[in-house]
């Protein structure tokens, strides 16, 4: 279920699972799919496709059903999908330990996360959706950020949740700490009095922008991406609008690289572009 290009499909199938279907919206994915020969789904996972009911033994959310506005309805569509006793795996960022990641500020609000999870959340889902929780664990993965996983089993009871305030808790917890982090990032410009050109506002970086720079000598906004430029931000008391990097005249200014994960080849290009400006890096 929103399998992407079908990378894990195509690894179940390298392990011997013979009868392995990917199910995504995205056209894109769609044609990678079927060049991969893959068997595809089009469905957005709001409803049961054509032909789709009572067909799977299991079906699998890998970092997906975080993703989803309609939580409520994909779930009932993986109901519906599975045999009367399917199985369903889920696996998501885990919430409670946002703040143990040592990534940048606001890391974990960036990739556009409807909803927060929990080990506690997994009991709430078995009860409201009529699933068995088989088991649940967590591990820490690919060296980056903790992760919660669950194994369901379809044809359970519905029960009324029981609320807790935990997941609540820890992303208010972050929220706090990414605001901390920001501050103390964003000091040393704001003190140096230096004009600023900010560069790199993706989805990352979008949250910093976010009341970190109102100290700051901000004149521009930068990105390479055409679909982010024109894009308005109120950032050191005025409006600015993203630019493409042709629109910078002044080289007197310090480019200031947002992105974290990029800075290094940020700099190669901002120097391929023939900028003389003094870059450093928000990290």
């Amino acid at each position: 279920m929103a399998s992407g290009i079908g990378d894990f499909a195509q690894f179940l199938g390298k392990q011997g699972y013979a009868d392995v279907h990917a199910l995504d919206c995205d056209a894109r994915s769609l044609v990678i799919l079927k060049e991969r020969g893959i068997p595809a789904i089009a469905s957005d996972a709001m409803t049961c496709p054509a032909g789709e009911a009572g067909k799977y033994d299991m079906a699998l959310m890998i970092h997906s059903l975080e993703h989803i506005l309609s939580f409520d309805k994909a779930i009932e569509t993986v109901k519906q999908m599975l045999k009367p006793s399917g199985y369903f795996y889920v696996e998501v960022p885990d919430a409670e330990n946002y703040c143990d990641n040592e990534d940048a500020p606001y890391t974990m609000f960036t990739y556009e996360h409807t909803f927060h999870l929990s080990l506690d959340t997994f009991d709430n889902l078995a009860r409201a959706f009529g699933l068995r929780l088989v088991k649940k664990g967590g591990f820490y993965k690919a060296d980056s950020y903790h992760v919660i996983w669950a194994l369901f089993r379809n044809g359970g009871e519905r029960q009324p949740v029981k609320y807790v305030d935990s997941v609540r808790a820890a992303v208010a917890a972050y929220d706090a700490r990414s605001k901390r982090r920001a501050q103390e990032l964003v000091a040393p410009l704001a003190a140096s009095g230096k004009r600023l050109i900010l560069w790199g506002i993706g989805a990352s970086t979008a949250s910093m922008l976010d009341g970190h720079f109102d100290d700051c000598d901000a004149e521009m906004l930068i990105d390479r991406n055409p679909a982010r430029q024109d894009l308005v931000f109120h950032v050191a008391g005025k409006d600015l609008a993203i630019e493409p990097p042709e629109h910078i005249h002044d080289d007197a200014a310090t480019i200031v690289i947002l992105p974290f994960w990029y800075k290094d080849s940020i700099a190669r290009q901002i120097r391929e572009m023939g900028f003389q400006n003094e870059v450093v890096a928000l990290s």
